[in-house]
């Protein structure tokens, strides 16, 4: 059991296939992986667990955007619009691998709002870029983390 201080969280890096998979503070995670031709697979470095404070990621406070909290827990994501024109945002959720695992259109009525998004359930635990455009077809893209259980 470690003592660490409250909001550090816990990502294991996989070198090899250049992924984060967000592991337990407090009971054992369990992380598949193999091991093929590719000697980098086998390397004795290939992982790494990196700790780190957990904490509101404000994207751009320029654009005007907010996502909470990071890491994602449970399943949803708030993203918050701060003092932005009436339209139609897209949210692109794209896996480090460049996939996107989730599309969602977003109908703003202007000014700020909440938009809670609840991600995919076969969503894995990891890395993600989360990018939003806006109703003037401007890009905005952080990365968060999100957590499974």
């Amino acid at each position: 059991n470690l003592n660490l201080p409250e909001g550090v969280t816990a990502m294991l890096e996989d070198s090899y296939l250049q992924s984060s998979t967000a592991i337990s503070l407090s009971e054992a995670t369990k992380v598949k992986f193999a091991v093929d031709a590719n000697a980098a697979s086998a390397n004795a470095n290939r992982f790494r667990i990196v700790f780190a404070k957990a904490r509101p990621v404000v994207i751009d406070t320029k654009q005007g955007y907010t996502i909470a909290p990071n890491p994602i827990e449970n399943g949803v994501m708030n993203l918050a619009l701060h003092n932005r024109a009436t339209g139609k945002y897209n949210v692109r959720i794209i896996s480090t691998g460049g996939q996107t695992v989730m599309n969602k259109a977003i109908n703003h009525t202007g000014g700020s709002a909440n938009q809670n998004i609840t991600l995919p359930s076969n969503i894995p635990g990891g890395t993600y870029r989360v990018e939003i455009i806006s109703a003037d077809k401007s890009k905005t893209v952080q990365t968060v983390f999100v957590n499974k259980k």
